[in-house]
């Protein structure tokens, strides 16, 4: 950033925030790139462990084909380094990206990358909820 003829450099959480702002993240704007295009990394898996989210009723009623799913990496996870943990449109837990295909997802989200879900499909069967995706990078 330049200020007269000054250059003033953000602090690293400042610039992560402000990019994050702008990607839509938590409280930010979604602002379009000119050239972005969306990348399907994943064309189709799900949500994993449905079963142990407490109110998983509340978030997977909700969902419907086509809607866009936060993905938050979980770093402390003692279970598995390369969690992903995947939320819906109004912020309710969903479950994990399963881990067959979490590890170079993770990797793309520690480095900043904006990676994204999209629902499917969504069934209740016997007691649970499949919620069926794909998996974009928005570069």
């Amino acid at each position: 950033m330049t200020v007269g003829n000054e250059l003033t450099v953000l602090p690293t959480d400042s610039t992560h925030m402000a990019l994050s702002l702008l990607h839509g993240g938590p409280g930010g704007l979604a602002v379009e790139a000119p050239f972005a295009q969306k990348i399907c990394l994943v064309p189709h898996t799900r949500v994993a462990e449905t079963g142990k989210v407490t109110d998983i009723d509340q978030g997977a009623r909700s969902l419907r084909e086509g809607d866009t799913l936060r993905l938050v990496r979980q770093k402390g996870n003692l279970a598995d380094a390369w969690a992903i943990q995947v939320f819906s449109p109004q912020g309710h837990e969903l479950g994990f990206v399963p881990r067959d295909v979490n590890q170079i997802l993770a990797r793309l989200l520690d480095g900043g990358k904006h990676v994204f879900a999209e629902v499917v499909d969504v069934s209740h069967r016997d007691g649970w909820w499949r919620i069926e995706i794909a998996i974009y990078l928005d570069d």
